[in-house]
């Protein structure tokens, strides 16, 4: 089943799912993002992704920074330092 209309899909196309798990239930309509990792999927809808686009591109910025910083250090043979700043 999906969410998206298109020629190449069969099965249920451009409709909403009613989705329960256990006592919750929730609504995916169609244009909803899923976003999937070990811990599960995260469901928004894409009126709550737009407020929440910038601070989560401000996250990963900052995260890439450390990463980079991470990568420096490991490079230089200085992770010690790095961790005991």
């Amino acid at each position: 089943m999906t969410t998206f209309k298109s020629t190449q899909a069969q099965g249920t196309l451009a409709s909403d799912i009613a989705y329960r798990f256990g006592e919750q239930a929730t609504t995916i309509r169609s244009g909803d993002i899923a976003i999937m990792d070990n811990d599960g999927v995260f469901i928004l809808s894409v009126d709550i992704a737009q407020q929440l686009l910038s601070g989560c591109q401000n996250k990963h910025r900052e995260d890439e920074m450390e990463l980079q910083r991470f990568f420096k250090a490991y490079h230089n043979s200085e992770l010690d330092k790095l961790f005991n700043d």
